[in-house]
């Protein structure tokens, strides 16, 4: 229904990283570019979190400024007005909106699809003024798209792995599949996968919360199971401490699941923001690790999953060895329908949770 809506106008169409709701295949996907800098109005669509989607935010200062041009009119359709109530940490500050409509967008999107025909039927003048807007908005998805594959190809001559040298292993292992991903590591699945099937992503936490991303992967493979389907989980070291036994649980009930462990050997934007806070106050930045650092030892995740019965590959450090081990556990997980894991170390900041 959105393509519908968005090719009959030449509407630009933004993903807020919610489940996915438009291809980033189509020309009018304009994820991860500024197209709302550039924008005279918007209209919302089941968008939960205004502030979030309007500004842009420090995550040091906590700053935000916001991203909308003077006397851009924002349309807000959908339910999540009703279910505001006094947790401003859930909802963020109210964002000031032209008009609140509250509807189930599923009926509403066809009724404007239906009022935007009637309107160029009856103003045939608007074809240039369409295929202008068109125009426009391709130059920015190409432009867009064009920059993730140029950060893939200047990985290329590394000899560790980068995030999008594994997201574009894991999409060459996976694609042709019917698999659901969880984890986004970055923006390189959005910005190297083709998402253009309904139900093929789930969307991030509330609040950027961890310990529950291992759990939610497997309920995600229970639901598409019995379709022949699987869940791909990108998490996070520290994330797979909180609920570790869930492995046992996706062995023991037969659940696919393909995890990617992301293993940066421990909170790693927790510990930037902790040096931060320390050089801002002119404090020493010799503690900075405690809490933060999941090392001396390090965990060894693969190990740790073997013994609750799942297939497990790594610590994997090199990219040449990345592929084999990456089509070692694919296999496994699909034959056996199990859970099997591998565990990627990444270097620096490559990870940030």
């Amino acid at each position: 229904m959105l393509v519908q809506l968005a090719e009959m106008g030449s509407i630009p169409v933004m993903d807020t990283g919610g489940d996915l709701n438009f291809p980033n295949t189509h020309l009018l996907d304009v994820t991860g570019t500024d197209a709302v800098t550039r924008s005279d109005v918007i209209v919302l669509l089941d968008v939960e979190k205004l502030e979030q989607t309007f500004t842009v935010s420090n995550r040091y200062t906590r700053e935000k400024n916001s991203r909308l041009q003077p006397g851009c009119k924002v349309v807000n359709i959908g339910l999540f007005d009703q279910w505001i109530k006094s947790t401003t940490l859930d909802f963020d500050r109210l964002w000031p909106v032209e008009y609140t409509i509250a509807a189930d967008t599923s009926l509403a999107i066809p009724r404007l699809t239906e009022e935007l025909r009637r309107i160029l039927e009856s103003e045939p003048q608007q074809k240039k003024t369409l295929e202008e807007r068109f125009n426009r908005t391709k130059g920015l998805h190409d432009a867009t798209r064009g920059r993730w594959k140029q950060q893939l190809e200047r990985d290329g001559n590394r000899e560790d792995i980068s995030l999008a040298t594994l997201s574009q292993e894991v999409w060459n292992c996976v694609k042709g599949e019917r698999w659901i991903v969880t984890g986004n590591i970055g923006g390189f699945t959005r910005g190297l996968w083709d998402l253009d099937r309904p139900g093929s992503v789930m969307g991030g936490q509330k609040a950027a919360g961890l310990g529950t991303a291992l759990s939610r992967s497997i309920g995600a493979s229970l639901a598409v199971r019995k379709d022949g389907g699987f869940c791909v989980a990108f998490i996070g070291d520290g994330e797979s401490l909180y609920v570790p036994s869930s492995i046992w649980t996706a062995v023991h009930h037969h659940i696919p699941l393909l995890v990617l462990l992301l293993d940066n050997g421990g909170y790693v934007g927790e510990g930037a923001h902790v040096t931060w806070a320390s050089e801002s106050r002119n404090r020493s930045t010799a503690n900075q690790h405690i809490a933060t650092e999941i090392q001396n030892p390090r965990v060894d995740f693969a190990a740790l999953a073997r013994a609750q019965g799942a297939y497990a590959e790594g610590p994997i450090e090199k990219r040449s060895d990345l592929r084999p081990a990456m089509e070692r556990a694919f296999q496994v997980m699909k034959k056996e329908s199990t859970l099997a894991l591998v565990d990627v170390r990444l270097k620096g900041r490559e990870q940030q949770a």
